[in-house]
């Protein structure tokens, strides 16, 4: 379904855009056309936005893992990567697997050490890699990513910490743009004073 809907995307916004126009006033249907692709935008930011961070932990995990001399340390850091584009659940599943990985070729010492490098490189990513990435592509403090996050797990489980981050910065795109409109109104009418 997917794939047919980005085939047919043109068709699909065109179609929309028409029966929108039956119902909705021109200056509102512009408005609500903007908002959708100020939207995608940003979904389509967050997305690279994770993508990259993945990368850079994959490189940073091969990296380690090879100075720790384990065996499979490329394959072992890309799944890690990959693992880390599940919000927390996944980079705890691909450092359980490396883990493990680790205990039965290298040993318990080298498991340990393995272990704990793992643990500060996935915590340096979840609090100052990632937030910092997201907030310079996305123009939002991390400290209102992490909060989010936190939030969107919280109340919707893995789902809302894979949407609360771009619902978080388009509500403040709405929001935004409600105070500039509030604002403009109000100076017009203290100027017709």
């Amino acid at each position: 379904v997917s794939i047919y809907a980005l085939l047919d995307r043109d068709r699909i916004t065109a179609a929309v855009k028409r029966v929108m126009r039956l119902f909705v006033p021109d200056e509102r249907c512009r408005q609500i056309t903007d908002y959708v692709l100020k939207t995608n935008n940003i979904f389509s930011t967050y997305i690279y936005c994770q993508l990259l961070d993945a990368a850079i932990v994959a490189v940073a995990a091969t990296i380690v893992l090879s100075v720790l001399q384990v065996r499979y340390a490329i394959v072992l850091g890309f799944l890690i990567g990959f693992c880390n584009l599940i919000p927390y659940f996944g980079a705890i599943i691909g450092v359980v697997m490396t883990i493990l990985l680790t205990l039965f070729t290298g040993g318990f010492f080298k498991c340990l050490w393995t272990g704990i490098s793992l643990l500060v490189l996935q915590q340096i990513d979840a609090n100052f890699i990632g937030p910092k990435i997201m907030g310079n592509m996305l123009k939002l403090r991390p400290l209102w990513i992490i909060f989010a996050v936190t939030v969107g797990g919280g109340l919707f489980g893995v789902l809302g910490m894979l949407l609360s981050v771009p619902v978080l910065v388009v509500l403040k795109m709405i929001i935004g743009d409600y105070l500039k409109t509030v604002e403009n109104r109000r100076s017009i009418q203290q100027e017709e004073e």
